[in-house]
């Protein structure tokens, strides 16, 4: 009853559950699948589950961020525009990106969303340097980050959770 929770995490992920001693498991990953290619349907999942919870996110954040939420905000926002002007590093594009929306998910003051969010970061991880890596999106990106910050800051729930589903 207990692993069977795990057993389903396992499941969902590709990892195979190796008993390590009576009554103990331990999850090893199948490293045929360690560096799986990024499908269609992986990406779909990540995304729908993403525009939900950032949804959600935002929403909160509306209700919730402070002025000096707001001010980390646009230097989270500016940063980012800095990285990508540059053109060099999509990890660091990747990186300021994440940091821009994690202010929001702090802004929630919910740390069981957080938590959740935060879990999720690194399947998001993949797909976010695959976008980042199409420099033709770049300004699309920068557009959608003022409209999120415009909103939020401007407690606009409805146009920043429009903003979010179109940004993600």
């Amino acid at each position: 009853p207990f692993f069977g929770e795990y057993r389903q995490y396992a499941a969902n992920f590709d990892a195979k559950l190796v008993t390590v001693q009576p009554n103990l498991e331990n999850f090893q990953p199948d490293l045929a699948d360690f560096e799986a290619k990024i499908t269609e349907k992986s990406m779909q999942d990540v995304l729908e589950v993403r525009r939900a919870l950032e949804g959600l996110a935002i929403q909160l954040a509306c209700g919730r961020i402070t002025k000096e939420e707001i001010k980390e905000l646009e230097e989270k926002k500016k940063q980012f525009e800095e990285v990508v002007k540059k053109e060099e590093d999509v990890v660091k594009m990747a990186e300021a990106d994440e940091a821009f929306h994690t202010v929001i998910y702090n802004a929630t003051l919910n740390n069981r969303l957080i938590t959740i969010l935060n879990n999720l970061r690194e399947q998001m991880y993949r797909y976010r340097l695959e976008y980042l890596k199409d420099t033709s999106l770049h300004e699309k990106i920068l557009l959608e980050h003022e409209e999120i910050l415009r909103s939020v800051s401007k407690r606009q729930e409805e146009k920043a959770m429009e903003a979010i589903c179109i940004h993600i």
